[in-house]
């Protein structure tokens, strides 16, 4: 089953956001992993991009 959770994070000077170590490597996501950004009516869902 999967928890839902909510994080709040800051947004750096340059638009960036740091994803959390643990969330990092709960996802197995390292430095140069690419990541899909995707475009929604009310948001943005920001997901690890497949081979």
């Amino acid at each position: 089953m999967v928890q839902m959770v909510s994080l709040k994070l800051k947004m750096g000077p340059k638009g960036q956001v740091v994803i959390p170590k643990i969330l990092r490597e709960r996802y197995g996501m390292r430095e140069g992993s690419e990541v899909l950004v995707q475009l929604r009516e009310d948001d943005i869902l920001l997901r690890e991009a497949l081979a």
